[in-house]
């Protein structure tokens, strides 16, 4: 299996001046940052990653014409902001001296005990949830993770949780998006499961503990501990996609794993299921337009999808016979890892009445995304020292 892995620059930086020009709020500009964008589509709202481990947190980004842009220091030490690169082409972002700004938070999760111990989490374009272990015992089974949908791109989940408990039920649209997915004893959206000699899925439960890693304004970041696994889980701000590194635990030979999706229609032959598998060089994608729960309602579509990379990923469609309730079966990423591997995989959810109105639309995303892993973007940073090249991206 293709690891994904940084490769990213480090940021030792002096906090003296280069003798470039300062323009925002004559602070020093320490450095230069270049990104460049050697694909064939342009690279909006795209996070850019440094290392800064030895630097200290008074410094912020500025985009070409000297206006700071929201940036954040991550956990595991990196400087992360949102480039905005066209086509084939490079951009310059500054680096100033001095304190940041307070930034708006678009990505922000949380541990919900108020509501069956649910740790929830959102970006500007969807929420999620994973279900705990106060759900486990009440025996309730909902085993994969769960899709709120948005129309805003501010945060709601604080609001919905409240609201909920004074009877505003989050299952309704009150203007923002709502909770319409269907989870249950199944995948849900972009879980993965071990696969048995049989071909059939083992289900993980609910989690046992959880550890939050960063908290916004761009990324947050947090840990799930399964029994016999562990979830690492990012999401950014501007992405359709949280980025997740699976550990097993307690194994000794090679699995079989598979992240996947629920299908939520009928496997019969009755109708067009609203879904696509594809195998792309060194990725492989899964896509499929859920009818959410009220079928009869005109509440949309529920867009969700699973991107694997790796040059022994392959896509199955495996019923559930007989259908569990609603599920009819699910859409898979298959791949094998041995027991010291990390399953690095990414998935996600948008939805018709926000960004992606249809599945044409999705099947885009998803594809540029899927471009996005396998040529990601060139970060060099020039410092009164010596410049450094490397490839930003995680690959």
């Amino acid at each position: 299996m293709k690891l994904i892995t940084y490769t990213a620059l480090s940021l030792t930086l002096a906090i003296t001046t280069t003798g470039l020009k300062a323009e925002t709020n004559q602070s020093p500009v320490i450095g230069e940052i270049t990104v460049t964008n050697n694909s064939d589509f342009a690279r909006i709202g795209e996070m850019v990653q440094i290392e800064a481990n030895s630097v200290e947190h008074k410094i912020f980004i500025a985009d070409r014409h000297g206006r700071e842009i929201p940036s954040q220091f991550t956990h595991d030490g990196f400087l992360i902001f949102q480039a905005d690169v066209p086509a084939g082409s490079r951009a310059v972002y500054s680096i100033h001296e001095g304190p940041r700004a307070d930034y708006d938070t678009v990505a922000y999760g949380r541990f919900v005990p108020e509501r069956a111990d649910d740790f929830a989490w959102e970006n500007d374009y969807s929420a999620y949830r994973a279900y705990g272990p106060a759900l486990q015992r009440k025996g309730e089974k909902a085993f994969g993770y769960d899709v709120w949908t948005k129309s805003v791109a501010y945060p709601i989940i604080n609001r919905r949780y409240a609201d909920n408990r004074q009877g505003k039920s989050f299952h309704i649209d009150h203007g923002d998006g709502m909770d319409v997915y269907t989870v249950g004893p199944t995948l849900g959206c972009g879980t993965a499961g071990i696969i048995n000699e049989d071909g059939q899925i083992i289900y993980p439960w609910c989690f046992e503990r959880y550890e939050i890693l960063d908290q916004g304004p761009l990324r947050v970041s947090f840990r799930l501990y399964y029994p016999g696994e562990t979830r690492t889980i990012t999401l950014d701000a501007g992405s359709n996609f949280n980025r997740t590194e699976v550990r097993y635990h307690g194994h000794t030979e090679t699995m079989t794993v598979a992240p996947g999706l629920v299908l939520h229609h009928p496997l019969d032959g009755a109708g067009e299921i609203p879904m696509f598998m594809e195998n792309l060089k060194g990725v492989a994608m899964i896509g499929y337009g859920d009818p959410t729960d009220k079928r009869a309602d005109n509440l949309g579509t529920i867009f969700v999808g699973v991107i694997t990379p790796g040059d022994n990923v392959h896509t199955e469609l495996l019923p559930l016979t007989p259908a569990v309730g609603p599920a009819s079966g699910h859409l898979l990423t298959k791949t094998e890892i041995s027991p010291t591997d990390t399953l690095t995989y990414y998935w996600g959810a948008n939805w018709s009445k926000a960004t992606v109105p249809d599945m044409t639309s999705w099947k885009k995303v998803m594809t540029d995304f899927a471009k996005r892993i396998t040529n990601p973007l060139t970060v060099s940073l020039k410092t009164k020292e010596t410049p450094r090249t490397g490839a930003n991206d995680r690959k």
